[in-house]
């Protein structure tokens, strides 16, 4: 259209066309991205649960002594023991993703950055859980509007 003598590629101001190479134009690339609240939570539940395992996964490392096995036995639980599944892989129990919860007596003669890692797999943990429940209440209600 621009070859056979239209008027339009001599026009002057902002291009139409992202492959308009016409000299005295310029083509602007918007990009328009919407989040919803399920989007968001969902995106942070994801990252807090990764978050969670890695934390996890360096707390239990760290507890990988024999001086500590009775404090990673009680922090840590095998999440299928019940079908007869021994995988090896070991969660930190749900119970202490509370800040109110006690951690188990021992967990104070820890090096300090194995209880801050142990805080920050607590938080991501109890994160994790807050986020994924607000995923589904806000699916809920938009799906209700």
């Amino acid at each position: 259209m621009c070859t056979r003598g239209s008027d339009r590629a001599l026009a002057r101001g902002p291009s139409t066309s992202p492959l308009d190479a016409t000299p005295g134009r310029s083509a602007t690339l918007k990009v328009i991205v919407r989040f919803d609240a399920p989007d968001v939570l969902f995106f942070a539940a994801g990252v807090a649960m990764l978050s969670h395992v890695a934390l996890s996964g360096i707390v239990r490392g760290a507890l990988g002594s024999s001086e500590h096995q009775a404090l990673r036995d009680e922090l840590f639980a095998v999440p299928n023991r019940w079908l007869r599944r021994s995988t090896g892989t070991r969660y930190l129990r749900i119970r202490y993703f509370l800040p109110f919860r006690a951690l188990p007596s021992g967990a104070d003669r820890l090096p300090t950055w194995v209880r801050a890692t142990l805080f920050a797999a607590r938080l991501c943990g109890l994160s994790f859980v807050c986020a994924i429940l607000g995923f589904f209440v806000a699916v809920f209600v938009q799906a209700g509007s």
